[in-house]
């Protein structure tokens, strides 16, 4: 008689309480630290995103500023910026301008450096820098 009971025992093939336990718990942890992963990479795209749309942004402006300076003069290109670009002039003391593109604000400065142009275009979001390009032109006479 106490064979069969040991036999009858040694047939159960479930699991203990403590067995399904461990493994929902190293299931939960294996899952957590997989889904973390996916909330970096969503964040990190998104910053990527961001920081593309306003590099993009930039370089546009930058062109158009080297197109001016290729077609006008100084002081046309400045009023160009202004009558045709759509810019606002926000000093009178230096030649920076600044408007709105895409949720973004853009500003772009002017210097001269003898006879050449020092061009910086920066683009903010919530007014955080998230792109600047910066070069020497020479403007045409």
């Amino acid at each position: 008689m106490i064979s069969f009971f040991r036999f009858k025992f040694s047939l159960n093939q479930g699991f203990t309480l403590i067995e399904v336990l461990v493994s929902l718990s190293l299931i939960s942890m294996i899952l957590t630290a997989v889904l973390g992963l996916f909330v970096f990479s969503a964040k990190s795209s998104k910053r990527s995103k961001e920081s593309f749309d306003a590099t993009y942004i930039a370089r546009n402006h930058m062109e158009m500023i080297y197109g001016l300076s290729k077609t006008v003069d100084f002081e046309s290109g400045l009023d160009r910026l202004r009558t045709e670009k759509g810019f606002e002039r926000l000093s009178l003391s230096e030649n920076l301008f600044g408007k709105t593109v895409e949720e973004k604000y853009v500003t772009i400065s002017l210097k001269e450096w003898g006879n050449l142009i020092d061009a910086i275009v920066n683009v903010y979001e919530d007014s955080i820098l998230r792109a600047k390009m910066e070069t020497l032109l020479i403007w045409a006479e």
